[in-house]
Formats: structure tokens, sequence, C-alpha cells
């Protein structure tokens, strides 16, 4: 996947969706945030922040294939 481009999928779930799909070089910082309609609570904003890190091509792919497939 090209660095500089982010992919959108869908997300698999039931209520439906898309998720991005993006590869970085290590060592960037990030905030991420997922928000979500939760029945009988309402909106439920997620964060996470972190640093990104390098992986070898074969355990990226292994990830994205886990974490992609419905």
């Amino acid at each position: 996947m090209d660095t500089a481009v982010t992919g959108w999928k869908p997300d698999g779930v039931p209520a439906g969706g898309y998720s991005s799909d993006f590869l970085t070089e290590g060592g960037m910082q990030v905030t991420m945030t997922c928000l979500n309609l939760v029945k009988g609570i309402g909106p439920v904003l997620q964060i996470a922040e972190g640093v990104t890190a390098t992986l070898p091509d074969h355990v990226h792919d292994k990830l994205d294939k886990r974490t992609s497939e419905t």
C-alpha cells in the first residue's frame, strides 16, 4: 500500500460503516478516534494516542488480513 494514501473499506459490522486502512513509517506520533452509537447509552468516543512502529512486510500483511477480512 502506498504510504501517502488512506483507503476506506467496509468494516463488516451489522450496522455498517467504513474503516480506514493505511500504512505509516515508524516513529510518527498519532491520535486515533472512533465514535460509536451504543444503544441505551448514546454516543461513545474512544481515543487512543501512541507512536507508530515499523513492521516487517510479512507481519503487516498478516495483521492487515486478520483485521480487515469479514
